[in-house]
């Protein structure tokens, strides 16, 4: 009986430390949106609340009341601090604290991924740098084209540039954590380079927009899914999802 009450307690702090992680975020970015987000949601919370009541049940008929405190106690002094780092390592739950009240460190994330990805293919053919410098000067437009050239000379890749824009929207603090967590949101599962920022989507915001569609290297032109061939030159496509892993490897 013991042991079946530390099980209900595991499983009720890693339905409601889910519920918990999503309910902080803005609705649009909740498991399943926001409606399924309440329809799913309600149920977990009532499965979790149910097992945690159970569960210190159990644990006081088999012990006393002392230990049904203490693992009370446990449960919510000790348990979060495994079950939320393990459910984001799972992509169950995004890798930072993404609450409004903490500077907006997911606002600042996303945008810079979005104009990241739509200076990247509105300018086919052009450098990786070019990418990142188009996406900063769009970003900071306040900024003189030199301040915002200087910033995307010290970034190698869009992980830089996020730091970077957390640094000029938020502060040194707030760059400083955004560069030790971001290697704990999940990469991409369909091109491997970018890293996936929405919790329960595996993609990128590139491979989620933009993944379906094709390339021409002549022309550095972007063509529609179903095309075969560049309606410029003729010359086949290739898929921009293939290509990425290519340029990775």
């Amino acid at each position: 009986m013991l042991f079946a009450g530390v099980l209900l307690l595991l499983l009720a702090s890693v339905l409601l430390s889910w519920c918990v992680g999503h309910a902080r975020l803005p609705s649009w970015e909740r498991a399943g949106a926001f409606r399924g987000f309440h329809m799913l949601g309600f149920g977990l919370w009532v499965i979790g609340l149910l097992a945690l009541i159970l569960g210190l049940g159990l644990i006081w008929g088999a012990t006393s009341f002392l230990g049904a405190a203490s693992a009370a106690l446990a449960y919510f002094f000790l348990l979060p601090f495994l079950t939320q780092p393990l459910l984001r390592a799972l992509g169950a739950l995004p890798a930072l604290d993404l609450a409004p009240n903490r500077k907006g460190r997911i606002a600042i994330l996303s945008a810079m991924e979005k104009s990241y990805f739509e200076h990247k293919y509105r300018y086919p053919g052009t450098s990786e740098r070019f990418h990142l410098f188009s996406a900063l000067r769009a970003r900071y437009i306040e900024k003189s084209e030199e301040k915002s050239l200087e910033i995307a000379w010290r970034c190698a890749s869009l992980d830089d540039a996020m730091v970077e824009a957390a640094r000029i929207d938020a502060g040194d603090e707030a760059a400083e954590e955004v560069r030790l967590r971001l290697h704990t949101f999940p990469k991409c599962s369909k091109c491997g380079e970018h890293r996936a920022f929405r919790s329960g989507d595996p993609l990128c915001y590139g491979c989620r927009e933009y993944g379906n569609l094709k390339v021409c290297h002549r022309c550095d032109l972007y063509w529609a899914e179903d095309d075969k061939h560049c309606r410029q030159c003729g010359q086949p496509l290739s898929d921009v999802a293939s290509e990425s892993q290519k340029a990775k490897k």
